[in-house]
């Protein structure tokens, strides 16, 4: 179980060290939604808040499944492998809802 863990944090880190920096870059390249004449001031907040909400959970994983991986709570460590995945997902349901409020 240990060496499982480990191999599963050492390849989420790599691959969200990787994914940082583009998924930051796309929070920060959203606020010129503000110019589109269908998006609302509230819509359009909540876009640039969501996008930047991908790469904290990428930074949260890291730490937190190397937190738990010392503390010998490996089952843990397989979740916050995961716990990027849920946040995407739970975006995108949530861009999708504000996609069909805003038509």
């Amino acid at each position: 179980m240990q060496n499982q863990a480990k191999y599963s944090a050492v390849i989420a880190t790599i691959l969200y060290l990787a994914l940082f920096f583009p998924s930051f870059y796309i929070g920060m390249l959203s606020p010129p939604l503000f110019e589109n004449a269908n998006i609302t001031t509230v819509s359009g907040v909540l876009v640039v808040t969501l996008s930047l909400l991908e790469p904290l959970a990428l930074v949260v994983s890291v730490c937190t499944m190397w937190y738990m991986y010392f503390q010998e709570e490996y089952y843990k460590v397989f979740f916050w492998c995961l716990f990027p995945l849920f946040v995407g997902i739970a975006i995108v349901i949530i861009f999708k809802i504000i996609e069909l409020i805003a038509l």
